[in-house]
């Protein structure tokens, strides 16, 4: 479509990159329910969200997302702070609430669900993000990513496990 029919229906750039944002966030949305549902151990549960969360993140409207955030967002602070209260703190405060519920069940020993949520997405998800973002993955990477996804998930999850080597204990 042409610059008129963009302003038309978003009226600005601003309003266009906020729709893209908007349509971007609700994906995680399915993959934090299941995980929250899950009756299955962290150690099994874990990496069926994780990967259904890293295909969110490679799929293209994230990218997108994630290159304007990167790009746009010291001029449009407004719209970057927006996608930030919107798109990133839901899904960590869903992931937090997953990790004090495994905590209080027994399954995980952790000190502050909300600080290990953060660690999990970017321990598990900070590569992929940044490499995409880059872009410096594509499809032929699926592969790898997803390995190496499943390889952060197992060491996060056996650091958080009672009797694990905690994540962020002084082992000197």
């Amino acid at each position: 479509g042409s610059l008129t029919t963009l302003y038309q229906a978003y009226g600005s750039k601003k309003g266009l990159v906020r729709a893209i944002m908007e349509r971007c966030i609700g994906g995680f949305a399915q993959t934090m329910d299941a995980l929250h549902d899950s009756p299955l151990p962290p150690e099994q549960a874990l990496p069926i969200a994780a990967e259904g969360m890293l295909e969110e993140i490679l799929s293209p409207r994230h990218i997108v997302t994630h290159r304007i955030v990167v790009a746009e967002g010291v001029s449009f602070p407004d719209l970057r702070d927006w996608y930030f209260e919107h798109g990133v703190a839901p899904p960590n405060l869903r992931m937090a609430d997953y990790f004090a519920r495994q905590m209080q069940a027994g399954r995980l020993h952790l000190d502050s669900p909300r600080v290990v949520a953060n660690r999990f997405h970017m321990m598990v998800f900070g590569d992929a993000i940044i490499r995409s973002t880059a872009g410096v993955l594509d499809t032929g990477d699926l592969a790898w990513i997803k390995a190496d996804t499943r390889e952060a998930v197992a060491i996060f999850v056996r650091g958080m496990q009672p009797g694990g080597a905690r994540a962020g204990a002084d082992t000197g």
